[in-house]
């Protein structure tokens, strides 16, 4: 299969579209000093994402039903919280996380 010098050329259009987005802000911070009450907001953006990402792992849709929790899910993130507790190492959790969502996965299907 070959690759046409468009189709590169379109890649790297939207490489450089999608990172603008995400490096201006960074870019214009450093330029300027934000109110205090912008900074404390911003602690809080982690947490938020956090937890959109661990709700939307457990809770799925079933077409037209509603959602569904996800018995295996809960069960592998209630213990990589567990881990993440007791390590506060990011990589220990996260690697912990897979595993137990591999081995709930092969036991419970």
């Amino acid at each position: 299969m070959t690759t046409s010098w468009w189709f590169i050329l379109v890649i790297i259009a939207a490489m450089v579209v999608t990172s603008i987005p995400r490096l201006v802000p960074f870019m214009l911070s450093s330029k300027f000093e934000l109110p205090i009450i912008v900074i404390r907001w911003l602690n809080y953006v982690p947490i938020c994402l956090f937890i959109a990402l661990v709700i939307s792992s457990i809770v799925t849709q079933e077409g037209s039903r509603g959602y569904h929790l996800s018995g295996v899910s809960i069960m592998a993130t209630i213990l990589t919280f567990l881990i993440a507790f007791k390590t506060k190492n990011l990589l220990i959790t996260v690697i912990a996380g897979i595993l137990f969502m591999f081995i709930l996965r092969l036991l419970f299907g």
